[in-house]
């Protein structure tokens, strides 16, 4: 066999090689194998078996080109000869290939594409295809879907979406070669979370009938903006429900003033019915007072990109409105501006409030003027008077012998009845006096050194100052305190020989102001009720002065003394109030 010759051969052995008759006749057979393996292995098939069936392989014709090849043999071993057959099967072994190369690209492409494409039946209701993404959308094998059959649905699409998925289904049996339907529905996860999936669904295949038996349809995942959607409508309803239901006027215009939109206060706050068709726009209903600055106003928000305005509108009954505006420019995505949202608050009541506020402080700053003046006529008048019972008290005294022991203790009597009227007089001029001026830093050792001035005598009572650098918040009261306390010290001190004022820090940051003195001290029948007005042997105003005037400057003020060894006075000031310096010792 490896030395045979061609014996006779057809018409179409000739056409499939490209030969003539004389140029295959007596001819080596081996000329025509591509491949002498393949020669080969038909050679030990016909050795062992006697004859070759369908066996593929390439051959060469005269151009040299290689074509595929079906070869059937049979070995006549007596004869010496074989007979077989050659079909040329090299367009369709093209063909093939080409139908595989294109199988395995669309594969490719559906394996590699982020869609779920799928082949669905809707005879047997089960999936006969889908690519492998349906790994990556739900969690399932392709083998699992398959087990799944029928029952897809009913295991792991949503109960809600049933009748949606039975409907499109039908519509797609009835659907034509070219429609599409569309349909978004939920299905479950292999790990339990519901999916939102997309489908465009056309048909693929019908039955012999012509209805539609299967479907060719591509799903795309879309929870995320379902999810993103919900969310947006959650928050657009939030704030739909905010802006709809806000006391505060919500106004959107265009730059023009044109209204784009008002929610119900801007109806309810001037008047209207809401939804009342009404034309408010642009500056149409402002006070005329008002425009020059509201127009500024606008100037400044197209330059800054906010403004706050406040203004006067007409009410639909006539009367004019204050309303307190914030607006800021809209800008669209060009980054340019396009409408003005105000934020409207209407401010009648406040400024109405505001205005009586205005009127009763100039009444009752009117009412304390005349009742200043008053006092300062009666206080005038009486002091006249008082210098005519003085006189004659002192004429009286002259007239009278040492015999009329009676007459000078009446004159006596009156003398000092005479000085307690003009200590209340000095004190209803302190009062009203109190808290009339705004606080400032006092020096403290300068208002004791100004109060032991005003004493001509100080009858051989030293006054020892040791609050030279010390300064508090006060005001011009702060002298008469101290007046108040040296005169209570000359006069109730008895042995007193010295006074001390001096400042303490203490440990939680206040400060102290003691004054004290080596008197006598106070009764202790007194203390309890010390601070009250009429308390005392004096008239009783001094010390309810001193309380009150220490309360204006948000202080306390207490008597710590012990009888026997002298009164002693601390007036307390929070640690809120900062003294500017201090040189004192720490309070133990």
């Amino acid at each position: 066999m490896d030395g045979s010759e061609i014996l006779d051969c057809n018409a179409k052995f000739l056409t499939i090689f490209g030969r003539t008759r004389d140029e295959v006749i007596g001819k080596p057979s081996i000329m025509h194998w591509a491949d002498p393996s393949e020669r080969q292995e038909i050679v030990r098939i016909l050795q062992a078996k006697g004859q070759v069936a369908e066996f593929e392989c390439k051959m060469l014709n005269k151009q040299g080109d290689v074509k595929t090849c079906l070869t059937s043999l049979k070995l006549y071993p007596k004869q010496g000869i074989l007979e077989g057959s050659i079909i040329d099967i090299s367009e369709r072994k093209r063909a093939e290939d080409a139908l595989k190369k294109s199988q395995h690209f669309v594969e490719k492409i559906l394996n590699t594409t982020p869609t779920l494409i799928y082949i669905y039946d809707l005879t047997e209701q089960r999936n006969v295809y889908a690519n492998r993404e349906i790994l990556a959308f739900l969690g399932y094998t392709n083998e699992q879907i398959q087990t799944m059959g029928s029952s897809l649905f009913s295991q792991i699409l949503h109960p809600d979406d049933v009748g949606s998925v039975a409907n499109h289904h039908l519509r797609l049996s009835k659907a034509g070669d070219n429609q599409r339907l569309e349909l978004e529905y939920r299905m479950k996860h292999s790990d339990g979370e519901w999916r939102w999936l997309h489908s465009i669904d056309i048909p693929f295949s019908r039955t012999p009938e012509g209805a539609v038996n299967q479907i060719l349809g591509s799903a795309e995942d879309v929870t995320k903006r379902k999810k993103a959607e919900e969310a947006l409508a959650d928050s657009e309803a939030k704030y739909r429900a905010l802006v709809l239901n806000a006391d505060d006027t919500i106004l959107l215009t265009d730059l023009r003033g044109k209204h784009i939109f008002r929610n119900p206060a801007y109806f309810r706050d001037l008047g209207y019915e809401v939804g009342q068709k009404i034309e408010l726009d642009g500056f149409a209903k402002v006070h005329p007072d008002d425009l020059p600055a509201i127009k500024e106003k606008m100037a400044e928000l197209l330059t800054k990109g906010s403004s706050t305005s406040e203004y006067r509108v007409k009410h639909r009954n006539g009367s004019w409105v204050y309303r307190l505006a914030r607006s800021t420019l809209i800008y669209n995505q060009r980054n340019e501006p396009y409408a003005i949202l105000a934020i409207i608050r209407d401010v009648t009541e406040n400024r109405k409030a505001e205005q009586a506020l205005r009127d009763s402080e100039q009444k009752y700053q009117l009412l304390n003027e005349k009742l200043n003046i008053v006092g300062a006529f009666a206080r005038h008048d009486i002091r006249n008077k008082l210098e005519v019972i003085s006189g004659n008290v002192y004429l009286a005294r002259k007239i009278a012998k040492e015999n009329h022991v009676l007459l000078l203790t009446k004159l006596d009597q009156i003398d000092i009845a005479s000085h307690n009227i003009v200590r209340i007089l000095d004190f209803s001029k302190d009062y009203e006096a109190l808290g009339s001026k705004a606080l400032s830093l006092v020096n403290v050792g300068k208002a004791v050194d100004d109060a032991s001035s005003a004493f001509s005598d100080l009858k051989g009572i030293k006054i020892k100052n040791e609050c030279a650098d010390f300064k508090v918040l006060a005001d011009d009261m702060l002298t008469t305190i101290f007046h108040n306390l040296i005169e209570n010290s000359l006069k109730y001190g008895k042995k007193a020989t010295q006074i001390k004022v001096c400042v303490q820090t203490n440990t939680d940051g206040s400060a102290t102001i003691v004054y004290e003195d080596d008197g006598v001290g106070l009764d202790d029948a007194v203390r309890p009720k010390l601070f009250e007005k009429g308390v005392g042997k004096g008239t009783g105003y001094g010390l309810y002065l001193i309380k009150h005037t220490c309360e204006l400057y948000g202080w306390s003020v207490k008597e710590t003394g012990e009888r026997g060894t002298g009164a002693r006075f601390e007036l307390n000031i929070p640690t809120n109030q900062k003294p500017e310096s201090c040189k004192c010792t720490v309070a133990a």
